[in-house]
């Protein structure tokens, strides 16, 4: 599915992964992150692209295209079957990026909140972190996230 940057680049250069959108006059190009083939096989083979999809979607300024942000949210709760170790690594990679706020907003939206941090609820508004400047650390990120969520009350 996401096998590594040089496959997803590869993917973006050839334009197979991109669609132009015009917008006031301007054209852009919007860079789509999909899976190959069956999005549901795919992340059933390794539930860690659940939040790889996350972390590449977030970090390259792409969207995740309909079907497999689909079925990242069917998956969500298969999370809890992946080492806490690999979900934190993962974790961190995303918090110590300055696209960290992008990252939160899509683990909350996608419901993979609940079973990435072991709490309940998911869908919340992330003001902290967005406001953290771009070179703060993965505590201060981690801290700013559970603020958001009330958790750290």
């Amino acid at each position: 599915m996401f096998a590594g940057i040089a496959a997803l680049a590869a993917q973006v250069g050839e334009g197979a992964a991109s669609s132009t959108a015009i917008s006031a006059g301007t054209l852009a190009v919007v860079y789509v992150l999909r899976a190959i083939g069956d999005a549901d096989a795919r992340l059933e083979e390794d539930r860690l692209r659940l939040l790889r999809a996350v972390r590449f979607a977030a970090r390259f300024g792409m969207r995740i295209e309909p079907a497999t942000e689909a079925a990242i949210a069917r998956h969500a709760g298969e999370l809890r079957g992946v080492s806490r170790e690999r979900v934190g690594h993962e974790i961190r990679r995303m918090l110590a990026h300055d696209s960290r706020a992008q990252a939160i907003a899509m683990i909350e939206r996608l419901g993979l909140a609940p079973t990435t941090l072991l709490e309940q609820g998911s869908g919340h508004a992330t003001p902290l972190v967005a406001a953290l400047p771009a070179a703060s650390s993965t505590t201060s990120a981690l801290c700013a996230w559970m603020l958001d969520r009330g958790d750290a009350l």
